[in-house]
C-alpha cells in the first residue's frame, strides 16, 4: 500500500471516535434504536445501547452509561486500547525506513 493511503487510513482511524464527542448527549434518546435483534424479536441484545453508553462515558456521564449499557464500561478500555495499538503500529510504519 502506497504511503499516502496509509496516511489517509491512520487519519480516518484517528478521527474515528469524533462523531461520539461531538454529538450532543441530549439528542442521543431522541433517535430510535438500530438494532436488528430488539427490532426482529422485541427484546433487547447485550449491545443495546452501546454505543449511547460510549458516549456518555466519553462525555464524563457515568450514570447515563450505566443506565444505557454498563458492559460499556468494560468495552471502551478494550476499543481505546486497540485504537491506540492500531495508531502506534502504524505511525511506527508509517516513518520507519523501508527495510532492505
Amino acid at each position: 500500500m502506497s504511503k499516502s493511503l496509509n496516511m489517509i487510513k491512520l487519519a480516518l482511524v484517528f478521527l474515528l471516535p469524533l462523531p461520539l464527542l461531538i454529538i450532543p448527549l441530549s439528542s442521543l434518546e431522541r433517535f430510535p434504536s438500530l438494532c436488528l435483534i430488539k427490532s426482529i424479536f422485541g427484546g433487547e441484545c447485550p449491545g443495546c445501547g452501546m454505543a449511547r453508553a460510549l458516549a456518555y462515558l466519553l462525555h464524563g456521564d457515568l450514570p447515563g452509561a450505566l443506565h444505557s449499557n454498563p458492559l460499556a464500561l468494560m468495552v471502551l478500555p478494550l476499543l481505546g486500547f486497540l485504537w491506540l495499538r492500531f495508531m502506534v503500529i502504524n505511525t511506527h510504519n508509517l516513518f520507519s525506513p523501508p527495510a532492505r
